[in-house]
């Protein structure tokens, strides 16, 4: 990062595996830094983060192919700007020792019936 990474309108992370949901450092690193993200990956990423609790901006995740999902996340980078609000909820989220735990805690009582 940059010395100047606080001055940043944007975190962009860009997902490697764009055929299947999965939650890495590219996707996690915006909101440790406390910066409104965009995240590139899946159809539908953003919906998934959501599911879990997180706010996304944006419409740029329906589109079917990678391709279309950079243009449309491009088109929103350009004409807005980041919401600091946004970005801080999901920073606190990421300190939230609780909610941190739900998410492995959650999915593991789920998968043995406990």
């Amino acid at each position: 990062l940059n010395s100047n990474w606080q001055e940043y309108e944007w975190y962009i992370g860009i997902e490697t595996h764009n055929d299947k949901f999965l939650i890495t450092e590219k996707c996690l690193k915006g909101f440790v830094l406390g910066l409104p993200s965009v995240i590139i990956s899946t159809k539908n990423f953003n919906q998934h983060l959501s599911n879990f609790g997180f706010e996304m901006q944006g419409n740029y995740d329906y589109a079917d192919t990678l391709n279309e999902r950079i243009s449309l996340a491009s088109e929103f980078i350009k004409t807005n700007k980041g919401d600091k609000d946004i970005a801080r909820h999901n920073q606190e989220l990421l300190r939230n020792n609780e909610f941190l735990s739900s998410l492995i805690v959650k999915p593991l009582v789920e998968l043995l019936g406990v």
